[in-house]
């Protein structure tokens, strides 16, 4: 993206990409803000992929989100789950992108995003692990030696952050 305001759209007080099917966004494979394109059991993505997932275990919409809705995960068995796609398949370069407002469960792995395959498929996925660091994992082959990314600091419990990797 190059920056400039009129990537952004405007609505209900909150703004999104302008997505559309030109360079730089034909490349984009998911755009899920988790605001207002949510049904009861489906989140909307954005892009021309329509990697559209379903709610399990519990996730849902709430209107405590920093602009407008935010879905809320409590961190027992909730998520997103979009099918397996190609469009999903990253073999070379990649960014992860998600803001988050992380509680602090005590988990050994809190999963943000990510496509965790078998041992013959590609994987990458963004975590914070028990000692409340952020980490990225990238598997071009599906190889169990991921490239594994750490950060040097600690994430915050219960402040909103925008957390971003880059392959």
């Amino acid at each position: 993206l190059d920056g400039k305001f009129e990537d952004v759209v405007p609505e209900n007080n909150f703004t999104h990409l302008n997505i559309s099917d030109t360079a730089p966004y034909d490349s984009l494979v998911l755009y899920m803000p988790f605001d207002s394109n949510i049904s009861s059991t489906t989140v909307y993505d954005y892009t021309h992929n329509n990697n559209d997932g379903t709610l399990i275990g519990g996730a849902f919409v709430t209107s405590a989100g920093w602009f407008g809705n935010a879905m809320e995960f409590d961190g027992a068995g909730d998520y997103v789950e979009s099918p397996d796609a190609n469009s999903l398949d990253i073999v070379s370069d990649i960014t992860l992108l998600a803001w988050i407002k992380w509680p602090n469960t005590g988990g050994t792995w809190d999963n943000i995003i990510g496509k965790i395959g078998s041992s013959t498929t590609k994987s990458y996925w963004m975590t914070i692990n028990s000692d409340t660091k952020f980490s990225f994992f990238f598997s071009t082959d599906g190889s169990n030696q991921p490239t594994t990314i750490k950060s040097n600091t600690a994430v915050s419990s219960g402040t909103l952050q925008h957390l971003a990797a880059t392959y």
